[in-house]
């Protein structure tokens, strides 16, 4: 975590931000991605009007400082254009949402992998849709990443991607999809940002 805070130091963040900044890269990356997913989540949720349990509120409020620094780091990172794969479970209603041409937003952080090939990570395997996603707005997270080997990009809440081809494939239980800021899917989709 050291070197990545000097990289944040040498962008002109204090040593206290910067080193805010890797932790929260290095947890977002860890096993704690659910957890900022979650809050993302939630704190749309709230923002939207819906009520939340008190318990709920306070897990959110302690949350959202790594949120803010998940951010903050990114906006240091420079954007990565080039083609990108995600391995998602999506149901056959949710589908529907990835037509050609339709605009698509994605509210929670997501991370996707460099280059064409999916993730070999086993805990990928069993989900349906594979995303081949341009990247405009991506940023690459390898050098902070718990899991180089992954070579992360990662899109913050509310990227807009543009599907520009979906494609049925039936093979055992995946589907393919395309698009831009690009995306593909096992229901074949292609996808642009």
């Amino acid at each position: 975590m050291i070197e990545n805070k000097s990289y944040f130091t040498k962008k002109g963040l204090s040593d206290n931000e910067a080193q805010a900044v890797a932790f929260a890269l290095s947890l977002y990356t860890g096993p704690k991605s659910e957890t900022c997913n979650r809050t993302t989540g939630l704190l749309i949720r709230n923002k939207n009007g819906e009520g939340l349990d008190v318990s709920i509120k306070e897990e959110m409020y302690k949350a959202a400082v790594i949120l803010y620094y998940l951010v903050k780091g990114l906006s240091y990172i420079p954007y990565y254009w080039g083609t990108v794969t995600r391995l998602c479970q999506l149901t056959d209603h949710e589908l529907t949402y990835y037509m050609p041409e339709y605009l698509i937003t994605w509210i929670q952080f997501s991370s996707s992998k460099k280059g064409t090939r999916e993730v070999s990570n086993s805990l990928f395997k069993r989900r349906n849709t594979i995303f081949k996603i341009y990247s405009l707005t991506g940023r690459p997270i390898k050098q902070f990443s718990n899991w180089p080997e992954e070579d992360e990009v990662f899109f913050l809440p509310h990227s807009t991607f543009l599907i520009s081809k979906l494609e049925v494939q039936f093979h055992g239980t995946q589907h393919n999809t395309y698009a831009a800021s690009g995306i593909r899917i096992k229901q074949l989709v292609s996808v642009m940002d």
